[in-house]
């Protein structure tokens, strides 16, 4: 069974039953894009069934280990931490990456401010 055969409708009907689904209020243009991505039709094979081999197992071990690399220096800058309800915000009950965002924005500005002055 495909998505199709439960809407066999046109599709902004579907995408319209999907969005009520998603946290749509508050989707500024900078995010509209992931909002595109979730209502997007997908129905792609999962691939499970394959068998993974020793070098398989070797490349997933070594693309873990970069990933875990760059996700310590991602964490380690602040202001990375703005995009911290990026995505979830749109399957919350309340939005909260634009509150989030400015009160992250702001405490850099503050911290900045406070170095300048040290500086001086």
């Amino acid at each position: 069974m495909y998505v199709e055969d439960i809407w066999a409708d046109d599709t902004e009907k579907q995408k319209e039953d999907k969005k009520c689904l998603y946290n749509v209020e508050d989707v500024d243009e900078e995010r509209k894009w992931l909002l595109d991505l979730l209502l997007e039709e997908s129905d792609a094979d999962s691939g499970g069934e394959e068998q993974i081999t020793d070098q398989d197992l070797r490349e997933i071990l070594k693309i873990h280990h970069k990933r875990r690399k760059f996700q310590k220096e991602y964490h380690s800058d602040l202001m990375n931490s703005q995009y911290t309800y990026y995505g979830a915000g749109l399957i919350s009950a309340k939005d909260r990456f634009n509150e989030n965002q400015q009160k992250i924005v702001k405490k850099e500005q503050q911290q900045q401010q406070s170095l300048s002055n040290t500086t001086q």
